[in-house]
């Protein structure tokens, strides 16, 4: 598939849907945004499992909007470590995520 925007925001996905989102894109490399914004039914588990497409080093991704969710620690150290060899990502959203304390953006 050629999917280059994806908008899922305030959808019920939960932890199986972003597991299943996370795998997905591991194999994607055409989506350009991904909104996924106001998704309170994932927890960290679902989180975690979501991060793991970051691994996928030929990921087009160039904005990910995960504005106003319950993202914890995990995934903010999770994502930070991702970034550090990610070079397509212009765009990055992270407002209004309360769980993330300083230990998290360390």
């Amino acid at each position: 598939s050629n999917l280059e925007e994806l908008d899922l925001d305030r959808n019920d996905i939960g932890n199986n849907g972003a597991t299943a989102l996370g795998n997905a894109l591991s194999k994607n490399n055409t989506l350009k945004k991904l909104s996924l914004v106001d998704i309170l039914s994932i927890t960290s588990t679902g989180w975690a499992a979501f991060s793991r497409f970051f691994s996928n080093l030929s990921s087009s991704l160039e904005e990910l909007n995960l504005f106003d969710n319950d993202i914890g620690d995990g995934f903010a150290t999770a994502l930070a470590a991702a970034l550090a060899s990610n070079t397509k990502l212009k765009v990055l959203y992270l407002s209004y995520n309360k769980f993330v304390s300083a230990a998290g953006w360390g």
